[in-house]
């Protein structure tokens, strides 16, 4: 797969500034399994994603490098900046206010927006942005934080850094049940559905 270390499943932070998913071992779980699991779901490249919360382009990179067309939407200009080079388009915006057009695209990703809106109505009304600009069929996929993240966080970031531990628990995230869809180990849940 484009991006992964041979030795152990990790992501390589090779192209752009690391960040929470690249810089750190649950980090690194959480990008591998958000990207074994999207990838089951996703139709057929080229189509057309649009990345809401997408930060620097950590999943830009990836998409874009497996085919599909990716629009990213993000709050901060420099990670803007940064995610326009990955490939894709980007541009400054918000999640609860989208300027993507009904139907627009195949798949929508709320990867990044979730946790950081603190109040109910703006993380409902971001999930009904993502809902309103994907086609009839297409897939939203989001994420949020568990309420062990603090648990998760810590021991991810007191374990050793070899790869022993790190493919333990990806091997305990692909033989989660009864939801093995589910990003459900590191600190983060992923949820995929259809339109």
């Amino acid at each position: 797969m484009p991006g992964r270390d041979r030795t152990c499943g990790r992501p390589q932070p090779t192209e752009g500034p690391p960040t929470r998913l690249t810089g750190s071992a649950d980090g690194a779980l959480e990008l591998v399994r958000t990207q074994e699991i999207l990838r089951r779901h996703l139709p057929p490249a080229p189509a057309e994603v649009i990345d809401i919360g997408g930060g620097t382009g950590v999943h830009a990179r990836w998409l874009t490098a497996d085919g599909y067309r990716v629009h990213l939407i993000g709050l901060v200009a420099q990670h803007v900046e940064v995610a326009a080079a990955t490939g894709s388009t980007a541009e400054i915006g918000d999640a609860r206010a989208l300027t993507a057009p009904d139907e627009s695209y195949d798949v929508a990703l709320v990867l990044g927006p979730l946790y950081h809106l603190l109040e109910r109505t703006d993380r409902q009304r971001a999930l009904a942005e993502a809902h309103r600009v994907v086609r009839p069929g297409g897939l939203v996929a989001a994420s949020a934080i568990g309420r062990y993240a603090s648990l998760f966080e810590h021991t991810a970031t007191t374990l050793p850094s070899d790869a022993a531990p790190f493919e333990a628990a990806l091997t305990a995230a692909r033989l989660a049940e009864p939801y093995p869809e589910w990003l459900s180990s590191a600190s983060h849940m992923l949820a995929v559905g259809r339109v």
